[in-house]
């Protein structure tokens, strides 16, 4: 099951600010140790998604296990929370929303978020 839920992680995709009519693209990615890592505003899924796994590889004690999936609307508000063996992520029209819906999609004792983000340059991991 475990294997199931890496298969649909999260790529976002999330409209650029500063340049009308252009896209700009999020990806986290997970290992199945819930390492994990995420990028934004990237100029493509391709590069997003790359910077993701480079993240989650580089802190994760099984990085062959990272993985990238689901695509989500673009809300500008955004939370990941691990915990327990489960993760969930999630976007809102607000902070509060976002982080309600994180820890209600990891469903573990234990699920803390442990990253947010909006529109703006988020890298991390």
């Amino acid at each position: 099951m475990r294997r199931a839920l890496l298969g649909s992680i999260l790529a976002l995709a999330l409209p650029l600010a500063t340049a009308p009519g252009a896209m700009a693209y999020t990806a986290v990615a997970l290992s199945e140790s819930l390492a994990y890592g995420y990028c934004n505003n990237m100029q493509s899924l391709g590069e997003a998604t790359e910077c993701a796994m480079r993240y989650c590889q580089q802190s994760a004690s099984d990085p062959q296990t990272c993985a990238i999936g689901l695509q989500s609307e673009p809300t500008g508000h955004y939370a990941l929370a691990v915990g327990g063996g489960g993760w969930g992520a999630a976007s809102g029209q607000s902070q509060a929303e976002a982080d309600r819906d994180a820890l209600g999609y990891c469903q573990r004792t234990g699920c803390e978020i442990v990253a947010r983000w909006t529109e703006g340059i988020v890298r991390g991991q």
